[in-house]
Parts: C-alpha cells; sequence; structure tokens
C-alpha cells in the first residue's frame, strides 16, 4: 500500500507547547479510508487511525509501505480494542 511520510511538531505537555519546545517527528499515513497512521517515538512505534491532517503536518514524501507492517498494525489497533474493552473489569479491581 501507498502513505505518506508526514512531517509533524509535537509537544509533550501544555508547558513545552506554551514555550515552543516540539519535536519534529514523522509518521506513515497510509491511503486507506481509516488513515492508518504509524509513528516512531522514543524508539516505540505508535499506531492508530484516524489521522487528521492538520496546518501543523507538512507531506514530505512518499513511500510503499510493506505489508507486513500494514497487517501487523491493524493486528495491534485490534487487539488494543478487544482489551480496552476489558476497561470495567480493570475498573473494578483497583476501586
Amino acid at each position: 500500500m501507498r502513505g505518506k511520510i508526514v512531517e509533524e511538531t509535537v509537544f509533550t505537555c501544555w508547558n513545552d507547547r506554551e514555550r515552543g519546545i516540539g519535536r519534529l517527528i514523522r509518521r506513515i499515513v497510509v491511503d486507506c479510508p481509516d488513515k492508518l497512521t504509524i509513528t516512531s517515538f522514543h524508539r516505540q512505534l505508535f499506531v492508530f487511525t484516524g489521522f487528521v491532517f492538520t496546518s501543523s503536518c507538512r507531506i514530505v514524501g512518499e513511500v510503499e509501505v510493506p505489508d507486513e507492517l500494514v497487517e501487523n498494525a491493524r493486528s495491534f489497533i485490534r487487539a488494543k480494542e478487544e482489551f480496552n474493552c476489558l476497561r470495567e473489569k480493570f475498573e473494578g479491581l483497583v476501586r
């Protein structure tokens, strides 16, 4: 699948935003209806859907995203959704 390489400045907290202390990151947004997004940050991969392009985003290129990366990202999202369905059980344990 094709994906866009997107640069965006992110802030770790509100205070950093006020001071203008941001970090430039690059994401891959896969060209599909759900806008599958893969980001590497602090040596970890983050995956989510529904990326919204804002004025702080800049498309810097396009790449062919390996099927393995897309399939694993989608599997991760499904597993996360299933796990989040257990939130009430977790909250019942920690009350």
